[in-house]
């Protein structure tokens, strides 16, 4: 069922080097990403709304 990964693994390669290269999709980027815009669209749309909400509940 599980398997020994080190037993398997090539051993010109250095795996954990290959893996540490890798960049996730999602890993935390500055500047004008597509990250940073879709956060900026959810906490805006949440702003929004809470403003809506709060302008409702008050009147």
């Amino acid at each position: 069922m599980y398997t020994n990964l080190s037993t398997q693994a090539n051993p010109r390669s250095n795996s954990v080097v290959e893996a540490a290269a890798v960049e996730h999709h999602e890993a935390w980027k500055w500047g004008w990403t597509r990250n940073a815009e879709l956060w900026n669209g959810r906490l805006a749309m949440l702003g929004f709304f809470l403003v809506l909400f709060a302008v409702l509940a008050w009147s």
